[in-house]
């Protein structure tokens, strides 16, 4: 009997994430991505979470829309996986630069620790937008400075 390697599918990859991630792609201007080149960028935050990476690790998602300029409607992804100190420095000190009013830091539960993101992306959504500085570090990793914070 051969395997059924669609329902190991099924059971492995969750279907319905899956298929909201592609009408969110879609929504967000389709398969025409572009890889935007180093450079300032002013940005809104569409989407901020804690979620699981492909490998099923906790990892902060962030997905920020450039809003004016030539590349306006373009999309800039943040992903940062909270598995050792590094990471979660890297997402505090991210999450920190957003400039809000909530308390910025780990205490040790995943679930807390979402529950803070919520906050955090609850105070910038719709109410600001940043200035960024899109770099790419010597091995390839993109980095993202917000240099300054508008209200709208």
């Amino acid at each position: 009997m051969a395997k059924d390697i669609f329902s190991d599918w099924d059971k492995e990859i969750d279907g319905q994430a899956l298929a909201q991630d592609a009408k969110e792609i879609e929504e967000n201007g389709g398969s025409t991505f572009k890889e935007l080149p180093e450079g300032k960028y002013v940005v809104k935050i569409t989407k901020l979470e804690v979620t699981a990476s492909k490998q099923g690790d906790p990892m902060l998602r962030c997905y920020m829309k450039v809003v004016e300029g030539k590349d306006k409607g373009s999309m800039f992804f943040y992903n940062q996986v909270l598995t050792n100190g590094i990471g979660i420095h890297n997402a505090d000190k991210f999450l920190t630069s957003l400039d809000t009013d909530v308390e910025v830091g780990f205490g040790g539960s995943f679930r807390t620790y979402s529950k803070m993101v919520d906050d955090v992306f609850k105070a910038v959504k719709d109410s600001l937008e940043f200035a960024i500085d899109f770099r790419k570090t010597d091995k390839g990793f993109p980095t993202y400075t917000v240099e300054k914070v508008y209200e709208v």
